[in-house]
């Protein structure tokens, strides 16, 4: 549920940290790359699932800049698990800011800067695969791994703190593009 709101945010193209099947083919939300017809489907991953994340995360995965996901429930998620353990990656626009994310991988957010609004479609360029999954309760333990995220150490203690009667979710994996 939306928090301060009184109901839940819904956009129709999902909620950050969502697991979602990815329509491909003919649906009109959704373009591949390196496929030159709109009408040809996505044939990668069976299972069609995808994870909405902030789209400077997407390109520092894309890049191996950054191999892990830190992930908690967000405000339309309240909790999070992780449901596949290969997905696509939904890039997002909303809520992320150049300032989230340190200096010497400001790169990712610029070249993914769009205004704060989600655009009609979205190019799914890339997927994951999980290799490993802890879940996190205590602050000292995510900070160790602080220098293995784009984020400032603010930002990453932000996810942290966010509903804090979850653990967080620090996921492994390996991007495909």
């Amino acid at each position: 549920r939306g928090r301060g709101c009184g109901g839940p945010i819904h956009h129709p193209l999902g909620g950050t940290g969502e697991l979602r099947d990815v329509r491909t083919g003919r649906g009109p939300h959704f373009i591949v790359k390196g496929i030159a017809s709109f009408n040809v489907p996505m044939q990668k991953l069976a299972n069609h699932t995808s994870l909405k994340e902030w789209a400077a995360v997407v390109s520092a995965l894309e890049s191996g800049d950054q191999i892990i996901l830190v992930r908690k429930g967000g405000i339309a998620d309240p909790a999070f698990g992780v449901e596949a353990d290969r997905f696509y990656l939904f890039p997002t626009y909303l809520h992320q800011k150049e300032k989230q994310f340190r200096p010497e991988y400001r790169h990712h957010f610029r070249m993914t800067d769009r205004p704060d609004v989600e655009p009609d479609r979205v190019e799914v360029g890339s997927w994951c695969e999980v290799a490993q999954i802890w879940r996190v309760t205590e602050l000292d333990r995510l900070r160790s791994l602080a220098q293995q995220v784009i984020f400032t150490a603010e930002t990453f203690e932000e996810r942290f703190r966010f509903r804090p009667d979850q653990a967080v979710h620090v996921i492994a994996v390996k991007t495909f593009k």
